[in-house]
């Protein structure tokens, strides 16, 4: 016995636990049996069902399922193992151990390896359950009985009819479904019918129902059947829920070819449901105009992925702008840009940072080119319920080189040639890699003088002579006033992954002037800027990018300078100083810029045409938090 045992532990240490049923099964004195079957559930719960299958007596089956075994062994596990006592009256005493309940109800979950030979320890078994008043449990019970007429008596009996008893009521027979139908309420009623598959049998009861739940039914019929109801006055208001349930193209077609004006008929295509019915009864449509066309086809595409089809019926339409955006968007990357010439401007951005670009934008045709999916192969195109009239253009992963300062310029200039606009709705976030963080001291240096400088920011973030959107208080407002009470809080992290679990516990939205939300997510880890409106004029956009970018580099740069250098200086001024703001400004773009005038005279420019002091404040709604992290 102690070299069984030995061997078993063995077994379990080298992970081969496939063998322990078959040493258990292999002994013939049961009490060393049941001593080896505890040890063994002991070392592999994952086998014990398997285990306790070789024993050969239910009473020891049951007392090695003691409370202390029940504890190690996971519920599928317990379930199982409990399945391999054949004895029902043995199996029901375990079942109705209080540890033995304890453990199926702290789990919720469908018991269908409970089971009887005598029928009448299911109710049993049900009645106990009833007694603890779990209405859960007695409902994940009767699902998992694998006998239908058995499942029949004990809904019958339990009498409450949850949506775990319709599921169970749903999959039977229309004539056993029947008999529950006078114990239901309405909604669950008309829920059961539309299971029927006999429409004999749904119409037996449509005048029991009021004339909306009707509808339902009818509208479960076959298309033939339906047809009946459409030429009934009484229905005539729910025609068009009618309709939208057809789906034979026969009927389909000839109830379109019955319809004399082309409204009405546009509005019959808009009820069809099948991408392909919708497609061939567009093609039968004359005397469309171009909002006709392009509407129609906007709402076909909405679920078309052939590439030929989107193809023949975006040219259907026959508008140049739309075909135009439609070719170039398929076109090869490297022909569109290779006659493209730019200035570079160089405002020592760290090559090693990422940039990923948001427009939202604004277009009448916007159903339309929203279904397109992608610009230049790669710049995904979404619907913006935020925008008016309008949808979102994302870029690919960019950085600060020519190439992707190409890109930028063509996606701009395609946007302008073909009617797009921003409007007071639209915003443009920029995104950055956030792996480009190395530790906590770089990020808190970015927030020290992006917090302390947040009002100037919302100023040089757009063009001359812009106003704030007004979604600005609701889509990107202040992040400073969340971080200034919690500066000692988040002084506390002990690394960066420490911190931005702090930040983004603060933040919560995505919603503020700066998002940490998306900081080491798998999927997009990025730092986003939110502040500055919609941007479809290039060298603007440009402009934001180069001052987040610079933004981003000199945090991490003057994170690990000595005290005594210049830049550090400056940030710290910035960051303890209650300067005015047009000295703060000064020190902001020295660290920005470093000596580049151009570019600080850019800014400058911004600063003092949008510095319209009391419409900024009203929009922020708040006056900025000074903020310090240590």
């Amino acid at each position: 016995m102690f070299e069984t045992l030995m061997l078993l532990e063995t077994f379990a240490l080298i992970s081969t636990w496939y063998y322990a049923p078959a040493i258990v099964s292999s002994l013939k004195d049961e009490k060393r049996k049941k001593i080896l079957s505890k040890k063994a559930m002991q070392i592999i719960t994952c086998s014990s069902p398997i285990i306790i299958s070789k024993l050969t007596k239910d009473k020891i089956r049951k007392k090695i399922l003691n409370e202390d075994i029940v504890k190690m062994i996971n519920i599928d596990c317990l379930l199982k193992a409990i399945s391999r006592i054949k004895n029902d009256n043995t199996k029901y005493k375990l079942l109705i151990e209080d540890y033995i309940y304890n453990a199926i109800s702290k789990y919720l979950v469908v018991t269908d390896s409970i089971s009887f030979n005598n029928e009448k320890y299911y109710f049993k078994y049900y009645e106990f359950l009833k007694a603890k008043n779990n209405d859960d449990i007695i409902s994940l019970f009767i699902k998992g009985i694998r006998n239908p007429k058995i499942q029949t008596k004990l809904i019958l009996e339990h009498n409450n009819y949850n949506w775990i008893i319709m599921d169970i009521i749903s999959d039977l027979n229309d004539e056993n479904k029947e008999q529950f139908l006078s114990k239901l309420n309405e909604r669950n009623k008309v829920d059961l019918l539309i299971t029927f598959k006999n429409d004999n049998l749904k119409l037996k009861y449509l005048d029991t129902l009021t004339i909306y739940n009707q509808i339902n039914i009818i509208c479960s019929l076959n298309d033939a059947e339906k047809l009946k109801y459409l030429k009934k006055p009484e229905y005539e208001v729910y025609n068009r829920k009618i309709v939208s349930s057809l789906k034979d193209e026969k009927i389909i077609n000839y109830l379109f070819d019955k319809i004399k004006t082309k409204n009405n008929k546009i509005e019959f295509i808009d009820l069809i449901k099948s991408t392909k019915i919708k497609e061939d009864l567009y093609k039968k449509l004359d005397g469309l105009s171009l909002e006709e066309k392009t509407k129609l086809v906007a709402d076909i595409l909405t679920k078309e992925n052939n590439k030929n089809k989107i193809k023949e019926l975006t040219e259907s339409i026959n508008d140049e702008k739309i075909e135009n955006i439609m070719r170039e968007s398929k076109s090869k990357k490297s022909e569109l840009l290779k006659d493209i010439d730019i200035t570079y401007i160089n405002p020592n951005i760290d090559k090693k940072i990422t940039i990923g670009i948001e427009l939202e934008i604004s277009n009448e045709k916007y159903y339309i080119y929203d279904k397109l999916n992608y610009f230049l192969k790669d710049w995904k195109v979404v619907n913006d319920s935020t925008v008016k009239d309008g949808m979102e253009i994302t870029s690919p992963i960019l950085k600060y080189d020519i190439d992707s300062l190409k890109e930028i310029y063509y996606v701009c200039n395609l946007l302008k040639e073909n009617d797009f606009t921003e409007n007071e709705t639209c915003g443009g976030h920029l995104h950055f890699g956030f792996d480009y963080f190395d530790d906590k001291d770089e990020l808190k240096m970015l927030y020290n003088i992006f917090c302390n400088c947040e009002d100037i920011f919302y100023l040089i973030s757009n063009k001359e002579n812009t106003s704030l959107r007004d979604a600005t208080t609701r889509y990107a407002r202040p992040i400073s006033g969340v971080i200034q009470p919690n500066n000692e809080y988040l002084g506390e992290a002990i690394d960066l992954n420490d911190l931005i679990k702090k930040l983004k516990g603060l933040q919560k939205t995505r919603y503020y002037s700066i998002n940490i939300i998306n900081a080491l997510d798998y999927t997009k880890n990025t730092i986003e800027f939110r502040l500055p409106n919609g941007e479809i004029e290039y060298n603007e956009l440009l402009y934001n990018i180069i001052l987040f970018s610079c933004l981003i580099t000199r945090a991490k740069d003057i994170a690990h300078m000595d005290w005594n250098h210049p830049l550090k200086i400056k940030a710290e001024h910035i960051i303890k100083n209650n300067m005015d703001e047009k000295t703060k400004l000064e020190y902001l773009l020295s660290i920005l810029f470093l000596n580049n005038e151009d570019l600080k005279n850019v800014y400058r420019k911004r600063y003092y045409s949008n510095n319209k002091e009391s419409e900024v404040r009203a929009k922020l709604n708040e006056t900025i938090k000074r903020v310090r992290i240590d």
